[in-house]
This record gives C-alpha cells, sequence and structure tokens, in this order.
C-alpha cells in the first residue's frame, strides 16, 4: 500500500508527488485533477437519467457528497403517470431511505445494518466523483490499467477497483458492494460495478459525467441506474 502525502504542497494539489502511486492511479489522478486545485472534500451534484424500478423511468436529482462522511441522494420520478420523490441518506454511520407518492403516501422506506453496509458502499465508490479527496488514500498496484483505493468509513475498510485507460481517463470502478440486487435470495455481499460513459471538466477536476451502475456483474440484465451529470459545485 502506498499514500501520496507529497501530492499536498499548502492544501493544493502537486502532481510531482504523484510518482509513488501505481501507474493507473497516478494517470488517472493527474488526470483528473488541475495542478494546483484546492483538496476538494465536498461535492454538490445535479443530474438526471434513468433507474430501474420494475422499469426504466426517468428522474432528476441533486446530492450533496463528502467522500468518506456521507452523502444525501434527493430524486423526483414517477411511477403510473404520478410523481414520486424521496432521498438516500448516509451519514455518522447511519443510512436512511424514504419515497413517498404525491408527497403523503409512503411507497419504500429502509434503515438499519443492511442499508448502512449497502451505503456505505455505495459512498466508497462515489469518491471517485471528488477524484481530490482520494489524494491521500491508500493505493495498491494491480497492474498497468488497474489499481486499488482503500478508504475506511466509519471504521469499517472498502476496498475500490478502478480501471483507467491509456490516457488516464476513469472507465470503470467495482467492488464488493453489501446489497440485495434483483434475483438475490438475500443480503450479501454481491460485485457491484459502475461503467464511466463520458467525463466532462468542472472547475478543476475532470470527473466521470455519463455513468451505469449494475449488479452483479455489470451486464444489461443488472444495470439499475444511469445518469448525466449536469453541474458540480465542488468546496
Amino acid at each position: 500500500m502506498t499514500r501520496a502525502k507529497n501530492c499536498v504542497h499548502h492544501g493544493h494539489f502537486d502532481p510531482s508527488g504523484a510518482e509513488v502511486l501505481p501507474p493507473a492511479a497516478r494517470r488517472w489522478l493527474c488526470h483528473a485533477i488541475e495542478p494546483g486545485a484546492p483538496l476538494y472534500r465536498q461535492a454538490s451534484i445535479a443530474m438526471h437519467g434513468e433507474i430501474r424500478i420494475g422499469r426504466w423511468r426517468p428522474f432528476t436529482a441533486t446530492q450533496s457528497l463528502a467522500p468518506g462522511r456521507g452523502y444525501r441522494w434527493a430524486a423526483d420520478t414517477s411511477i403510473m403517470g404520478l410523481p414520486v420523490s424521496g432521498y438516500d441518506t448516509y451519514t455518522d454511520g447511519s443510512a436512511q431511505m424514504h419515497w413517498r407518492i404525491l408527497g403523503v403516501m409512503p411507497i419504500m422506506s429502509g434503515a438499519g445494518l443492511d442499508i448502512e453496509l449497502s451505503a456505505a458502499g455505495r459512498l466508497a465508490a462515489e469518491a471517485v466523483l471528488v477524484p481530490t479527496s482520494l489524494v491521500d488514500a491508500q493505493w495498491q498496484h494491480v497492474d498497468a490499467d488497474h489499481a486499488v483505493y482503500v478508504v475506511s468509513i466509519d471504521g469499517h475498510a472498502h476496498r475500490v477497483l478502478i480501471e483507467v485507460d491509456p490516457q488516464g481517463v476513469l472507465r470503470r470502478v467495482t467492488m464488493q458492494r453489501w446489497g440485495k440486487p434483483a434475483g438475490a435470495s438475500g443480503y450479501g455481499f454481491h460485485r457491484f460495478s459502475v461503467a464511466m460513459e463520458a467525463e466532462s471538466r468542472f472547475g478543476e477536476l475532470t470527473i466521470a459525467s455519463r455513468m451505469v451502475a449494475s449488479w452483479p456483474d455489470g451486464g444489461t440484465d443488472g444495470e439499475f441506474y444511469r445518469a448525466k451529470i449536469d453541474s458540480v459545485h465542488l468546496h
């Protein structure tokens, strides 16, 4: 495991210190973060896309994301022509999900250990949307195009595999995430994959701007989430 502590100079990104990182991690971070960029730790994100609830349904959403600490994802969609709104949250080791039709009729809610473990896995994977949060993460070499970062969330270590092309573009993240995919008999660790289909520059960072999430194996049958990021405010 390696850390690139020398990538940080007076609170800003210094790519000259990235030489100690695995090649894939170094290429991605140096591609994604402009030299001298502040080490942003949070992002406010607006997005739209499709989510699979029985069938594919369009959604719009906003997300407050603080890698390693928590998130709140609030979205609007519709079922049978009726508006549905709700949110998923994770903070301080606690996770909740609440969804209502017409703002009053509950259709989905959840809390407890299984929801918390799944949400923590999501938070670990979504750290790539704020690449400056991973500058001082623990990194492990896999091969020329793959590396693993390890982040601790509320005392539990999460290992996330990144796939990076020769130009430094992030193509996929994969991990064993706690959850209950469609067809699974119960909660457990399952392969979770997010394919990055496009990227955009937001301020001093270049991040994935179109992505497809799936379980268990990234195939069409396992896809459940397709999103396009519209704006990102870093802080």
